[in-house]
């Protein structure tokens, strides 16, 4: 992950900057990624996701939504995904 965003970061606990996602990451917010990134590039086209609840262990956010944008340098080869994400914080932190 080349940049990942300072509410992501608050959300989640840590920053994952420079971090690498792999199939074997036990983590299960990890392989979802993978999976949608996956889909991502097979189709060539944005993915939409949403969750009611996400499946971060330590997250502070209660659902997300996101979008995963395929870019490719030469129009033909995806070479990058930005991912953008809205997230919703439980009602009690909202309140405060």
């Amino acid at each position: 992950m080349r940049v990942v965003g300072i509410a992501i970061v608050a959300s989640v606990g840590s920053d994952h900057t420079k971090l690498t996602l792999t199939d074997t990451d036990p983590d299960l917010p990890a392989r979802r990624a993978i999976a949608i990134m996956r889909a991502a590039i097979a189709q060539k086209a944005g993915v939409r996701t949403a969750s009611r609840r996400v499946a971060a262990v330590k997250s502070s956010v209660q659902a997300v939504e996101s979008l995963w944008l395929p870019l490719s340098e030469d129009g033909t080869t995806v070479s990058q995904i930005l991912a953008c994400s809205i997230m919703d914080e439980p009602a009690d932190r909202c309140s405060r």
